[in-house]
């Protein structure tokens, strides 16, 4: 039994030992994925509203790195609304058409609403999204050849600050619109975005002079617009909760 056992022992220690040298077989092709943790303050999100809802949020990857995007739209009918959000990345064109910036958006998933700015490129089977820059704070939507389908500013994708909400009251003089935040005491121009439309058309129901304000309290962001060539920052009106109704 002794040398027996002695025998088994040598054995079993070179079966460990060659099972210590035996590694997997893997593709070289295959890459891992890098682990990129992202705070919210890296992303950089332009709105609008083109027939939908466009809400873009874009992170400009390092050198040699991928640049992300998350992109909403959200549709609204009279009785329903729906959303597609797509996250992918995004090509960037340096010094194109007049020393302007152009991005791709790659992948963007499918929608049964009509694919409002979208483009098939080269008889590919994905679909992609095209936007010049303007200045610092807007994205132009365009057609595959990076020409302009419009440059009104509504339909512009403006830069926007985070999320907040107001209270106060908006005033609406002629085509122009003021509020006045009444916790913070700041007045703001109000731009021709969001819901200004919907919000001049309860202002001629509610006013009951002229330029009286009239309470509201909303869901708002501001902006910067590179047209008006000055520094103020612009409130938009991204969702009225209340209007009228001064508690």
């Amino acid at each position: 039994m002794g040398p027996y056992y002695s025998c088994m022992k040598k054995v079993f220690a070179l079966v460990l030992l060659l099972a210590g040298c035996t590694t997997t077989p893997r593709s070289p092709e295959t890459k891992d994925f890098p682990t990129l943790y992202v705070t919210d303050d890296a992303w950089a999100t332009y709105e609008s509203r083109w027939v939908v809802r466009f809400e873009l949020s874009l992170k400009a990857g390092a050198f040699g790195y991928d640049s992300y995007y998350r992109l909403i739209e959200h549709y609204e009918k009279k009785n329903s609304a729906s959303s597609v959000v797509t996250s992918g990345t995004y090509t960037t064109h340096y010094n194109w058409k007049d020393n302007l910036h152009a991005i791709t958006l790659h992948d963007l998933n499918t929608t049964l609403e009509g694919g409002y700015l979208r483009y098939k490129q080269f008889g590919k089977s994905y679909e992609e999204m095209y936007f010049l820059s303007r200045g610092n704070q807007e994205l132009i939507p365009c057609d595959d050849n990076f020409n302009a389908l419009t440059e009104d500013p509504r339909y512009t994708l403006h830069k926007r600050s985070r999320l907040f909400t107001v209270e106060g009251y908006i005033t609406f003089e002629n085509d122009s619109a003021t509020f006045f935040e009444r916790n913070t005491h700041e007045h703001w121009k109000v731009a021709n975005l969001g819901e200004i439309q919907e919000l001049k058309k309860w202002y001629r129901k509610l006013a009951r002079r002229k330029y009286e304000g009239v309470y509201m309290r909303a869901l708002a962001y501001s902006i910067q617009q590179d047209i008006t060539r000055d520094s103020l920052d612009y409130l938009v009106v991204k969702k009225a909760f209340s209007i009228g109704q001064d508690p």
